[in-house]
């Protein structure tokens, strides 16, 4: 599932797939709040009041805009996730991130009268930072930025929680 999602410009990451070890450093996970219906399983573009296509490259484009270092970046992963990657950022750093790209995303202000988050789309992020070895590698830290996000998303969503 790799590659590059043409329809709206973003790269996605395939979950399942097994990646190098990267440098030390930090993964934002960011779900949209409100697009995943949990019971179904279906992300659903029209409880956004833009087309998906266009909430999704809107929120990512929000959230690559208030990125400031070389080598960071967001990709899509999964349906209506993002991931952010900050090589060589400490955990301090990750969530003050995290909480400003929060912000940058509420700031769009496009309409989501399904969210129970907000009026707005809104997005909740889950921290998690890691120097790479045999028993933390990619996997482990995707997991635990993914554990931070449904915390998140528990208490109360439009906000980011760390792992650490």
């Amino acid at each position: 599932r790799g590659g590059r999602d043409d329809a709206r410009g973003l790269d996605r990451e395939g979950r399942g797939h097994h990646y190098a070890p990267r440098p030390a450093g930090g993964r934002v996970l960011a779900g949209i709040d409100g697009l995943y219906h949990p019971a179904t399983g279906i992300t659903s573009p029209e409880r956004c009041l833009a087309p998906e296509g266009d909430c999704l490259a809107a929120v990512a484009a929000a959230i690559r805009d208030s990125l400031q270092r070389a080598g960071d970046f967001v990709a899509r992963y999964g349906g209506e996730e993002l991931v952010v990657v900050l090589p060589h950022m400490e955990a301090v750093e990750a969530l003050a991130l995290a909480n400003r790209l929060c912000e940058a995303v509420s700031a769009l202000g496009i309409q989501h009268e399904h969210s129970t988050a907000a009026s707005h789309v809104s997005i909740s992020a889950g921290v998690a930072t890691m120097t790479p070895d045999e028993t933390n590698n990619e996997g482990a830290l995707i997991s635990a930025a993914d554990g931070a996000l449904y915390k998140a998303k528990r208490d109360g969503r439009n906000r980011a929680e760390s792992a650490e």
